[in-house]
């Protein structure tokens, strides 16, 4: 479990973070070889079994973690919280290793449900739409009638079909897996191909 593996970082793979403000990366070096020297000897403890290169690899793998989160050099040597920091390290991986494992078990369904020409049809289209969303979002400048809670109301209707009446974007992502094989998905396609479709005659004729 995360508390029982904190501080040791045994088997861990995962390694994307957001990065913090890293250290100067003019800092002496050997805070790092020291950290790597730390991390190596918790691990030889915790993982008697491992190999040493398996070792060595894990710890230079949550070294890089701890740069890239650390505020500064003094923090980032700091001993005296390096378990904490390693668990807090280690919540955010059991976490995206929880939610990866959620979205496999979903394609998997959604695939099962739809077949796996007509999945890949439902899920190029909600990424085409959910593109077409940011490009738009990207390109408009909060002035206090577009952005907040007026949002929705104040885009062309057009535009509020597709990004908030388009039900294939929900239901591929948010519906519940055991009740998938009980929705119109053909006439779910056809609303959101006629709602793209519209936004980008709008989006050509602006």
């Amino acid at each position: 479990d995360a508390q029982g593996m904190a501080g040791t970082g045994c088997s861990s793979t995962d390694t994307t973070f957001e990065a913090g403000p890293c250290p100067n990366e003019t800092e002496p070096n050997h805070l790092r070889t020291d950290m790597i020297r730390t991390l190596v000897q918790r691990l030889n403890q915790k993982c008697p079994n491992d190999s040493s290169e398996q070792i060595l690899k894990t710890a230079k793998r949550l070294e890089e973690m701890l740069w890239k989160k650390a505020q500064n050099t003094k923090s980032y040597s700091d001993v005296t919280t390096l378990t904490e920091r390693l668990r807090a390290l280690m919540t955010i991986m059991v976490r995206r290793r929880m939610c990866d494992s959620a979205k496999r078990q979903r394609g998997q369904i959604l695939i099962e449900t739809l077949g796996a020409t007509r999945y890949a049809q439902v899920r190029d289209l909600v990424k085409e739409i959910r593109l077409a969303k940011m490009k738009k979002v990207a390109s408009l400048k909060c002035n206090g009638t577009v952005c907040g809670r007026t949002f929705s109301t104040n885009l062309p209707p057009v535009v509020r079909s597709l990004y908030f009446e388009t039900a294939l974007v929900q239901a591929f992502e948010k519906y519940p897996v055991e009740r998938l094989a009980t929705l119109d998905w053909d006439m779910l396609i056809e609303q959101a191909e006629q709602h793209l479709l519209e936004f980008k005659r709008w989006e050509a004729e602006e």
